[in-house]
């Protein structure tokens, strides 16, 4: 090694005797016995069975060296004895070998062995004073540490893909303290909250999450803690910077006891965009259920409509029939009477009127589905419309001494309205009042005005309208459960009044208790319009 290596094998053998001077004589390995050659001889098969390389060196150079110290070096054993021990140490770690003292090496120290080939492998080197032999020298320790350096490298790469990872990912990772307290934050955090990363962390997490997902969160901390290795799922709502609602998706880990992180871990993803979607669908399919048993109800209606249809229609076609014949046999005789005639001529009269009433209202109904129905407005005085139509049904009711009809109106009430139509409102309301009460009830009809409006108001004592029933009879087909009951119908009447009363800027309402009568309102805009 020139004249440095010669210099340095002098210093490190004055190194050695100096070392020596102050440390107790030792046999390191030794059994104690009193035959020198005994010993050196136990000494040297310890020596060989030892797993690390182990070598002596004396005045620099190699004095002994064990099989894994020369297998290490990827030399044989036999050829390193007298080369200079530093001639090992690949260049980069040579030139400060040469400058430490080798007392300096009795902690571990980590540098780099240079074989033959030219490879070089990293070592952990321990260099101790011992007495060996009667003389003062030092024993070299080394270990092969390259397994050590790739599981380290390896771990380094790692951690390194891992916060890549992290730090690139769509999904925020958060560590927080039992309490709350969060100490780290993924970048994404910044997307999902609004804030910088500085103004969260320190933060207390409570502060961001919604109130009513405290309890779901404090169950999954409860339930981590006590089972350290469980990951809990974990879905929660946070605040964003701007006051607004996000969904996050994840679950919680408890590395309390995990040293470097001693925290409770969150992987959370924002799933936001799924909720809205799962809420819309949700609501497409709530939609789609409706319409289907909206569509399922209006086929059964339809049904029912028809059948009720064909028995209204034959009910008046039939008693005209039997009345026709009463009346053919009355006048076949030679002298028919005169009043069973009279009689019988009203009874069909009615029957054909009623027929009349039904095929109208099946009209109506077509038109109103096809948004038909026509309207010729005129200045008309509803007090007196009103008296026209009761008094219709007043000698209807005396011939039967069935009602007590009432028309309360004390003075005109004028509206700008279709008379037929009104008429056949008035005529509907009335009818049903008549058809739904008690023989000897009272059926008051009141027109007056009040504000801007003129109000009609048919008022009953008969059989009521359960409040649930009420939304639905001003629906097509509709007909509640009482009235099915009481008296045939096809449940289209209350439609068409609503839709005309509509037709004409005004609204109808009905307050009614059942086993107490019903009042129906309609509601028209006074004056010309």
């Amino acid at each position: 090694m020139g004249t440095d290596a010669g210099s340095e094998d002098s210093r490190i053998g004055t190194e050695a005797r100096s070392e020596d001077s102050g440390v107790e004589e030792r046999t390191q390995g030794l059994p104690p016995t009193t035959d020198p050659r005994a010993s050196i001889e136990s000494f040297a098969t310890l020596f060989e069975a030892i797993a690390e390389g182990m070598a002596i060196v004396e005045d620099g150079r190699i004095v002994i060296a064990n099989r894994t110290f020369a297998a290490i070096l990827g030399r044989e054993s036999a050829a390193l004895i007298g080369v200079e021990a530093l001639d090992f140490i690949a260049p980069p770690f040579r030139m400060r070998a040469v400058e430490r003292r080798l007392s300096e090496y009795q902690h571990p120290v980590e540098l780099e062995i240079e074989r033959p080939d030219g490879t070089t492998i990293p070592v952990q080197m321990i260099a101790r004073s011992i007495r060996y032999d009667g003389r003062a020298v030092w024993l070299i320790t080394v270990q092969d540490i390259s397994e050590r350096r790739r599981a380290e490298e390896a771990l380094r790469a790692s951690e390194a893909r891992f916060r890549a990872l992290v730090q690139h990912s769509s999904d925020v990772t958060i560590i927080r303290d039992l309490d709350g307290t969060i100490r780290y934050l993924s970048p994404a955090a910044e997307e999902v909250f609004g804030y910088t990363l500085t103004e969260l962390i320190g933060r207390n997490r409570a502060e961001l999450i919604h109130p009513d997902d405290f309890r779901a969160i404090a169950a999954s901390v409860a339930r981590i803690q006590a089972e350290p290795g469980v990951h809990a799922p974990i879905e929660y709502r946070v605040r964003r910077r701007d006051g607004s609602w996000r969904f996050l998706e994840g679950t919680a880990t408890n590395l309390l006891a995990e040293q470097g992180i001693r925290g409770i871990v969150v992987n959370a993803r924002d799933i936001t965009e799924r909720k809205l979607a799962e809420r819309e669908r949700d609501a497409l399919l709530q939609r789609e259920q409706e319409a289907r048993r909206e569509a399922e109800a209006a086929v059964r209606a339809r049904d029912e409509f028809l059948t009720i249809a064909a028995h209204e229609l034959k009910t008046p076609l039939t008693v005209v029939k039997g009345n026709a014949e009463m009346l053919a046999r009355q006048l076949e005789r030679p002298t028919p009477d005169p009043e069973r005639v009279r009689r019988l001529t009203a009874r069909v009269r009615t029957q054909l009127d009623h027929f009349g009433e039904m095929i109208n209202d099946l009209l109506d109904l077509s038109r109103l589905r096809h948004d038909q129905l026509a309207l010729r407005k005129q200045s008309l005085d509803l007090a007196a419309l009103a008296a026209r139509v009761l008094d219709r049904f007043q000698v209807a009711a005396v011939d039967g001494g069935k009602h007590s009809l009432i028309l309360d109106a004390p003075r005109p009430v004028v509206a700008s309205v279709n008379e037929s139509r009104i008429e056949q409102v008035l005529t509907n309301l009335i009818g049903n009042a008549i058809k739904y009460s008690p023989a000897g009830g009272e059926v008051r009809v009141e027109v007056q005005a009040e504000e801007h409006w003129a109000c009609l108001r048919v008022s009953d004592q008969g059989l009521g309208i359960p409040l649930a029933e009420q939304e639905r009879i001003f629906e097509p087909f509709t007909r509640t459960s009482a009235a099915i009951a009481a008296a045939n119908g096809m449940g289209i009447g209350l439609y068409v009044t609503s839709q005309i009363v509509a037709a004409h800027s005004g609204t109808i309402v009905v307050v009614s208790e059942p086993e107490r009568g019903s009042c129906f309102t309609v509601r028209l805009p006074l004056g010309s319009r």
